[in-house]
């Protein structure tokens, strides 16, 4: 019984202590974070793949891109090569120089009807979601173009470029 007392005893003395503090204090703290515009980009490759110096009809190729841009942030992907045409035409080169291969034009679209041409002054147009977006890129050579070309590996390297 003496021990349950004691045990009363300090309970009550603890709480009339806090009870006898001398007071207290509150403060507002202002909680901040600024969510900034970016975005990412990512692209595979355009490969028109194998044909004849005889093939007569357009031939067309695709090249997925990932675009990942903060929420509501617009964007524009444009693209340039060292040698693009300011009409928008790119140029495939042969690999190897020595053959005396001439290049082969081709043109980059947004759209699979190739009514918006990708090129120095813009093409693809979005705004983020802050979830990845898919885009295409369709490429196309003219037909006929391949009349003139020597056998052999082609290449470009183009740069795409997102602005937001």
């Amino acid at each position: 019984m003496k021990r349950v007392n004691i045990i009363i005893f300090c309970f009550l003395s603890t709480l009339y202590s806090a009870a006898q503090a001398d007071g207290s204090a509150t403060a507002t703290m202002h909680v901040t974070l600024e969510v900034l515009k970016s975005c990412t980009l990512q692209a595979n490759d355009l490969n028109f793949a194998s044909h004849g110096s005889d093939e007569s009809s357009e031939i067309n190729a695709t090249a997925q891109l990932s675009v990942l841009c903060t929420n509501g942030t617009p964007y524009t992907l444009s693209a340039a090569s060292s040698d693009s045409g300011t009409d928008g035409t790119f140029w495939l080169k042969p690999e190897d120089s020595t053959t005396g291969a001439q290049t082969i034009a081709y043109k980059l679209y947004a759209d699979e009807s190739q009514a918006t041409p990708v090129n120095a002054s813009g093409g693809i147009e979005g705004t983020g979601t802050g979830e990845a977006q898919s885009e295409t890129i369709y490429g196309v050579i003219k037909a006929g173009a391949l009349t003139k070309a020597k056998a052999g590996l082609y290449s470009d390297n183009v740069t795409l470029n997102l602005v937001y």
